[in-house]
């Protein structure tokens, strides 16, 4: 109906438009209050009002929105008013309901495409409309503004599948919550979804070691466990010279290896434990230790990732310019044992350091900027036939056994490439911020 006179008070109603009728003549009667709507050129406002068919008039109750700050406009001779809806009028309305079970965690593959069926129906026939959200603590993302695990989200606004696919950059790694909605327009479902994405490689993995974890270790006691599914043996610690930390860097459990003895503080062996490495020559393994140097340890020389049964190590560090990988041909024997091969390969940081020698080593773990942080320390193709210890060296080198803090061991019976090895960086990374790890 026309607005006749009224201004920003109390309406009086003239005529219907064309193709409209009264209120009266749609059945409003005096009396009544009406959700209404004015339009008055740019200005509008939607709110409750009093209805009486004498005049007729409506009586402003109740504002709802406007584009008067909320407040009532000022009507012109060019206002209309229409009786309208609101989301008020819905009380008894229920949000749509889900087809089916929205899972609680999803767990992502690099580049691949993961869906979500949250096809959802509403009671009251209203269509149902599909959109999302996703948060990581404070932070908030949208579609304009993808959680970095994703390279692209998309909707079929038919079938409510949601479509996610997982980005392949290494620094995606990581967990966001993904917050699926089902809204019929004034009331909306949610469900949200836990999702992870790892870079962790699962082909040829035969053990792996895990603080965070305390299905691998609780805690307390000699056995740190195998958590990766494919049944690798135990490995034990020497609790006399081992320290757990509930609360490491960035929160996250880890084991402090304070000893000054020469034999290993953790090891798997002495025999060949069966799934830890390839018995086949050359040894196509590797291992990762993710480790970190504390500034309160000044070690300047150290053998690390030796066998568990013979003397030496594949990686040494101190004031040489000979290589820090070293390498021989033999797979058991005392010292001076080498367990690394010709083709081993060292990468720290997910960065292929092969040729660094023992002093530039030595002045990498000595770095401040290196120091009381994580790193990934990976040797492939080494001589793990008989077992693998954090050190095992001579008798009158006590102070040259691996020190400082550890917060996992992986192993593979294969050679891993540059690839995989910087997704394995990033699964641990993910965990840390880049002061407390080497992104």
């Amino acid at each position: 109906m026309a607005v006749s006179s009224g201004g920003a008070g109390i309406l009086t109603l003239g005529a219907a438009p064309n193709g409209y009728q009264t209120f009266t003549a749609s059945g409003v009667s005096t009396g009544d209050y009406i959700r209404y709507t004015i339009e008055d050129g740019s200005n509008w406002e939607v709110g409750l009002g009093y209805y009486n068919a004498t005049g007729p008039t409506l009586t402003r109750n109740t504002i709802h929105e406007s584009s008067n700050s909320g407040n009532a406009i000022t009507c012109s001779s060019d206002a209309v008013i229409f009786v309208t809806m609101s989301a008020e009028d819905f009380t008894d309305n229920s949000a749509p309901d889900f087809v089916n079970t929205i899972p609680s965690t999803l767990e992502l593959n690099a580049g691949a495409v993961s869906t979500i069926n949250a096809k959802a129906l509403d009671d009251d026939g209203f269509p149902v409309t599909y959109s999302f959200d996703a948060h990581n603590g404070t932070t908030v993302y949208s579609a304009s503004s993808l959680p970095p695990q994703f390279s692209s989200v998309s909707i079929n606004q038919t079938t409510g599948v949601f479509s996610l696919t997982a980005t392949s950059q290494a620094n995606g790694a990581g967990n966001v919550n993904f917050r699926v909605r089902a809204s019929d327009g004034v009331r909306t479902a949610t469900k949200t979804t836990a999702c992870s994405l790892s870079f962790l490689p699962t082909n040829g993995l035969t053990g792996l070691y895990d603080m965070k974890d305390s299905n691998s270790y609780s805690g307390s006691g000699s056995t740190w466990a195998d958590i990766s599914g494919n049944s690798g043996p135990n490995l034990t610690i020497d609790t006399n010279v081992v320290t757990y930390n509930s609360s490491g860097i960035g929160g996250i459990p880890s084991i402090s290896l304070d000893t000054n003895t020469a034999t290993p503080a953790i090891k798997v062996g002495p025999a060949y434990p069966t799934g830890l490495t390839n018995t086949n020559s050359p040894y196509d393994n590797t291992v990762v230790m993710i480790y970190s140097r504390p500034s309160s340890l000044y070690q300047t020389y150290g053998f690390w990732f030796p066998p568990s049964t013979s003397q030496g190590g594949a990686i040494v560090f101190e004031s040489s310019s000979n290589a820090a990988l070293r390498t021989g041909t033999a797979m058991s024997g005392s010292w001076n044992h080498q367990s690394a091969t010709t083709t081993s390969k060292l990468y720290i940081n997910k960065v292929d350091q092969t040729s660094m020698t023992q002093l530039s080593l030595r002045l990498f773990l000595l770095d401040s900027n290196n120091q009381d942080k994580y790193h990934s320390v990976v040797i492939t193709n080494g001589h793990y036939l008989h077992g693998w210890a954090t050190s095992n060296v001579h008798p009158n080198l006590t102070s040259a056994g691996l020190k400082g803090d550890i917060r996992a061991l992986v192993f593979y019976n294969r050679a891993l490439s540059s690839n995989e090895l910087a997704g394995l960086h990033a699964h641990f990374a993910a965990d840390y911020t880049s002061s407390e790890m080497t992104q």
